[in-house]
Formats: C-alpha cells, sequence, structure tokens
C-alpha cells in the first residue's frame, strides 16, 4: 500500500492498483466487518480533516488523467472548497479550516506524487 497517504485513502488506491493490474475487485456481502469509525483520530479533528482533504487529492492524482481528472478536480475546487469553507465558518470550526486548507496547499507544494 503507498505510504505517501498515511491515513485515509490508501485501501481505495490499493483496489485501484489492484484493478489496473487487470484483477477484479469483488464485493462479499455476507462479509461483516466492525469499523469504529474515527476512534483514533476523532470524528471532527483537525488530523482527519487534514489528511481526509489532502489524501482526495493525492487520490484524483495518482489515479487519475484527462477528462475524469479535470472533472474531479473541477467539482473540488467549485463545490467541495466552497461548501467546506462556508460550512466550517458557519459553525465556527476554525481549527478545521485551517486543517482543510492545509490538506490543499499541501498537493500545491508537492508535486511529486509516487
Amino acid at each position: 500500500m503507498p505510504e505517501v497517504y498515511f491515513l485515509y485513502y490508501e485501501e481505495h488506491d490499493w483496489c485501484e492498483i489492484v484493478k489496473r493490474a487487470d484483477y477484479k475487485v469483488y464485493f462479499l456481502g455476507v462479509s461483516k466487518i466492525i469499523h469504529k469509525e474515527s476512534v483514533t483520530t476523532g470524528s471532527e479533528s483537525p488530523l482527519k480533516t487534514y489528511y481526509m482533504t489532502r489524501n482526495r487529492v493525492i487520490f484524483m492524482r495518482r489515479n487519475f488523467s484527462g477528462m475524469p481528472y479535470l472533472f474531479g478536480i473541477i467539482f473540488f475546487i467549485f463545490f467541495s472548497v466552497p461548501k467546506n469553507t462556508i460550512s466550517y465558518l458557519i459553525k465556527g470550526k476554525r481549527k478545521l479550516l485551517v486543517s482543510f486548507y492545509k490538506g490543499i496547499f499541501w498537493n500545491l507544494t508537492n508535486f511529486k506524487v509516487t
């Protein structure tokens, strides 16, 4: 699994690597996994916000090109960024807003993502 992620999105990237190697990814509806989301980081933590934002863009950069990449970036810039900015401002979540933008700016200053 790519170490660039550290937290969040690594399993999605792993599935894309597997699919590019001409394997199939299946969903097995009878399996049961108990996953307590955000137990380590907290549901509204700056750490989670930073890595979710940073890694969402890393995932697009690593796995998409052409029109899918363009549409993903356009959606992120014109929908996700304004929505999250307004939401954090209205809720008074300054630390989450700062972490959100740090996640974005990480991608603007780290050009090579392997």
